[in-house]
C-alpha cells in the first residue's frame, strides 16, 4: 500500500507501535526505509499508550488516567484492565500510587487494550493530546523517546 501511495509521488512516512512484531515488523520497517519512507518506531516493543505512560512525569501520567476515567466514564473498568496488567498487590487508590516502571507498564498496556483502548476515539485522543502537551516541552522530556521520535517526523 505504501508503495501504491509514493508511485503516485505523495511524501509518505509510517508511525507504528513496536509491539506487535507480527503485524509490523523490524524487517518491514527496514524495507520501507530502503525505499526512501521515514519510520518512526516506538523503542522497548511498546505501543503508543506504553510509551506515552513510560516517558511521560508522573504528574501527567496521574492526569492521564483521570482523564481517561472522565472520558470513559467508568473507573472500575479501567482499575480492572490495570489490575490485570499489573498482577497482585496493586492499589486501586489513585492517590497512593507510587511512581514505578511496572505501574507506568501495566497502565500503558491497560490504556492500549485492543478493544477498548481508552484514547482510540479521535476525540479521545485529542483531548488526551491536550492534556499531556504542555508536558512535552519540558527539559526533562527532550530526551525522551516519545519526545524524539516526535522530533523525528
Amino acid at each position: 500500500m505504501v508503495q501504491s501511495i509514493l508511485t503516485l509521488g505523495y511524501d509518505v512516512a509510517v508511525v507504528a507501535d513496536s509491539d506487535a512484531q507480527d503485524k509490523f515488523s523490524d524487517a518491514d520497517a527496514e524495507q520501507l526505509r530502503k525505499s526512501g519512507v521515514p519510520v518512526v518506531m516506538w523503542s522497548g516493543n511498546t505501543s503508543i499508550e506504553e510509551r506515552v505512560f513510560l516517558d511521560l512525569p508522573w504528574e501527567a501520567v496521574i492526569k492521564s488516567v483521570d482523564c481517561a476515567v472522565t472520558l470513559n466514564g467508568d473507573r472500575d473498568r479501567l482499575l480492572d484492565q490495570i489490575t490485570t496488567q499489573f498482577g497482585g498487590g496493586f492499589d486501586r487508590d489513585i492517590a497512593s500510587w507510587e511512581d514505578t516502571p511496572e505501574l507506568r507498564k501495566a497502565i500503558g498496556k491497560a490504556a492500549k487494550h485492543d478493544k477498548t483502548g481508552w484514547f482510540k476515539r479521535i476525540a479521545f485522543a485529542e483531548t488526551w493530546a491536550h492534556i499531556i502537551s504542555p508536558y512535552l516541552d519540558q527539559t526533562a522530556m527532550a530526551e525522551k523517546d516519545f519526545v524524539k521520535k516526535l522530533a523525528d517526523l
